[in-house]
């Protein structure tokens, strides 16, 4: 109940709302459907932005979003889309009927060392379009090296654009310079930076 309440407080930040508007917009100019979000480090609150962003799609547009979970390594077949799980995404979202949640690994089939090439976003993608408004795509850290993982610089590549999440003010200062640069290099379309100030994010752990 605690992370719930905290969640529908942090979709009030003007932050969230600014980026939520910048999103819109590009909707509105462009075949605009996947959205990922990353994050330098571990625990910076991704996977709460993720959840915090798909609630407030849903809440002013009324159109359903669908959640991937890269991060969280599990059996194949052990989530269906809207089934509730002890994974802190499911948690969150576990209330709303708009917003569903799919770990990639069971809906393609992924074991553990899964190769880059069988990620199959794309085929997601183009599966749920008519579905959904919105797939927004939480993933594993960028600088987390783990062979089970699955990379998350490999998903937002095949995403249209990436958000990204960041507990350091330093590195909230020069993200368009260094890290946009780099991430557009290797083609990630950067639209968006959170500053993680803590507050909400802190509250839900």
């Amino acid at each position: 109940m605690k992370k719930a309440e905290a969640l529908l407080n942090y979709i009030q930040y003007s932050e969230t709302k600014d980026l939520l508007d910048r999103l819109l917009m590009l909707q509105e100019n462009a075949k605009f459907k996947s959205v990922v979000v990353l994050s330098e480090l571990s625990g910076e609150g991704k996977t709460f932005v993720t959840a915090a962003l798909a609630l407030a799609y849903t809440e002013r547009l009324k159109k359903r979003v669908l959640v991937v979970d890269t991060a969280t390594p599990r059996p194949a077949g052990a989530a269906n889309p809207g089934r509730p799980s002890p994974d802190l995404l499911n948690e969150l979202l576990e209330r709303s009927e708009t917003v569903d949640v799919i770990s990639l690994r069971a809906w393609s089939g992924l074991k553990k060392g899964g190769d880059a090439a069988e990620y199959q976003l794309k085929a997601l993608f183009s599966q749920v379009a008519a579905q959904y408004g919105l797939v927004l795509v939480d993933t594993s850290s960028l600088a987390r090296k783990n062979r089970n993982n699955l990379d998350p610089s490999v998903i937002a590549r095949q995403c249209d654009a990436a958000v990204l999440v960041s507990s350091k003010i330093e590195f909230a200062v020069n993200v368009s310079l260094e890290n946009r640069k780099r991430m557009e290099a290797s083609g990630i379309k950067l639209i968006g930076m959170i500053y993680n100030r803590g507050g909400a994010i802190d509250a839900a752990k």
